[in-house]
């Protein structure tokens, strides 16, 4: 009786073990055969083109799973960049305040397709091999405007941001009223013939250091009030004149950048997407 048991246990075992390999063999069919998306690669001569004008690519691709090709296509993304500064060269040391920016203005869009024809195999390569071009947009060519002779007020608020004039103003101020930066203050209210050197001395206090043996000066406390409301009257453009190059130290430049891919569809909508390429348009 124990040995009919016994072989019993035995079948039971090798029936369900020969269960177990049939499952893991249909799982492996399964993956292996899985639907496969075409090979594609790239290149491009240049990743510098002017805007408005096309980029040339040269694409190989094949379909591994030998599904027919039904086209290829061009993706890409737009990214903003902008770089800004005024700077007030009428002190010891010059006063700059910058911002840049970098801004994806249009994400991943299908920007050009191209027909799939058998014609395109390059028996030398063993690949398809598509040589093309694609578009870029004119109204995304650099803007830039720097150290310009005529300041023009409504320009500055079109390209910069909004509060950006004030809080240069608030900072420089901020920066030269402090008292061991008194020879800014000076320089900047002299330089711009905003009082003469006597009214400011009248505004000022000193004590000899006898370690630097150096005076050091400051504004009087009661005439900083005095001192606010002059530096206030100044107009912006005259915080940024540089009298001796006769230019306003405005610096702003605007580029895009395209983030492209090259892209390769079958029959069956399985996609082949390319490494992405770095694009400047000038």
């Amino acid at each position: 009786m124990y040995m009919k048991n016994y072989k019993l246990i035995y079948l039971v075992s090798i029936l369900f073990a020969f269960t177990a390999c049939e499952k893991n063999d249909f799982i492996a069919d399964v993956v292996t055969t899985g639907q496969q998306t075409p090979s594609a690669y790239w290149e491009l001569p240049s990743s510098t083109v002017g805007a408005g004008n096309n980029v040339e690519f040269v694409g190989q691709f094949f379909s591994a799973e030998k599904n027919p090709i039904d086209r290829m296509e061009i993706w890409y993304s737009e990214t903003e960049h902008k770089s800004m500064s005024v700077t007030c060269p009428n002190l010891t040391t010059n006063y700059v305040k910058s911002l840049a920016t970098d801004e994806v203005v249009h994400i991943n869009q299908r920007k050009a397709t191209f027909e799939f024809s058998e014609d395109l195999w390059d028996n030398s390569k063993r690949n398809y091999v598509l040589t093309s071009s694609f578009p870029t947009s004119n109204s995304l060519k650099p803007v830039t405007w720097t150290n310009v002779a005529n300041f023009d007020q409504d320009k500055f608020t079109t390209l910069f941001p909004e509060n950006f004039m004030s809080e240069f103003r608030s900072e420089l101020y901020t920066e030269i009223e402090q008292k061991d930066k008194y020879a800014d203050l000076r320089k900047l209210l002299l330089s711009l013939n905003v009082m003469d050197d006597i009214e400011l001395k009248s505004y000022t206090d000193s004590i000899f250091n006898d370690n630097t043996q150096l005076w050091v000066f400051w504004i009087k406390d009661e005439a900083k009030s005095t001192i606010k409301s002059k530096y206030d009257a100044i107009e912006f453009k005259d915080l940024i004149y540089d009298s001796a190059n006769a230019a306003y130290r405005v610096a702003y430049e605007k580029n895009y950048t395209l983030d492209a891919t090259f892209k390769v569809i079958d029959k069956k909508g399985n996609t082949g997407v390319t490494e992405s390429k770095e694009i400047t348009l000038n």
